[in-house]
């Protein structure tokens, strides 16, 4: 696959920044719903609905991280929104977009310096992998979005899905909080996922050095 002209990059980097201000924002969804939650209360008046919506935002989450890494591959994603369109399965979409790009899962990344190797740094906090990350989507995320024939939640049940969300959402923060995505035409994007505290996401291509670097 050829690489990006600099016009192209420019586009990538702004849809990049989009999709990251897009997962900070249903973070904070789940953030602020998971402070009603956890006082107690609830933000739309039945908590199973509450629990509901963080699962989806997750899932969504996940889901435009899996569509940043295609964003170089604008001519080949109108056939995978036909494909996509087609099943809802969380393994089908995983394999489609795999399929389109086998490293599309971003790797998280101590703030260094401008040039940083393609491998995982070490001495990092606990945060979002590969393996966790299929797992959730495939399976433990979809249990949640589906009617069943348990009319509401236990209070047991109630209390595991909301220590299971605030871990899912401080995961996913530190996994995008500093980060390296490997797009498919071989481009490296170090991004910065947005915090309160930060006005804007950032992102940046990177120059490659070698792993042993």
């Amino acid at each position: 696959m050829r690489g990006l002209t600099e016009v192209q990059r420019i586009e990538v980097l702004n849809d990049y920044c989009r999709y990251l201000l897009e997962v900070f924002n249903r973070l904070w969804v789940c953030h602020h719903t998971l402070n009603a939650l956890t006082r107690g209360s609830a933000v739309n008046v039945y908590r199973p609905v509450d629990i509901e919506l963080c699962y989806l935002q997750i899932r969504k989450v996940f889901e435009l991280m899996m569509y940043g890494s295609l964003l170089a591959q604008s001519t080949e994603l109108p056939e995978l929104g036909r494909k996509l369109k087609k099943s809802y399965k969380a393994t089908e979409i995983v394999a489609h977009v795999r399929r389109k790009n086998p490293k599309f899962f971003p790797i998280p990344r101590t703030p260094i310096g401008d040039t940083i190797p393609p491998r995982t740094q070490s001495a990092l906090e606990p945060h979002l992998e590969e393996g966790e990350f299929k797992t959730l989507y495939q399976r433990a995320l979809d249990r949640h979005l589906h009617a069943n024939r348990e009319f509401g939640m236990q209070a047991d049940q109630d209390a595991t899905a909301v220590q299971e969300i605030q871990a899912i959402v401080w995961k996913v923060t530190r996994l995008l909080q500093v980060h390296t995505l490997e797009l498919a035409t071989g481009d490296l994007i170090l991004g910065n996922l947005m915090t309160k505290e930060t006005e804007k996401p950032y992102a940046q291509f990177l120059q490659r050095v070698s792993d042993e670097a």
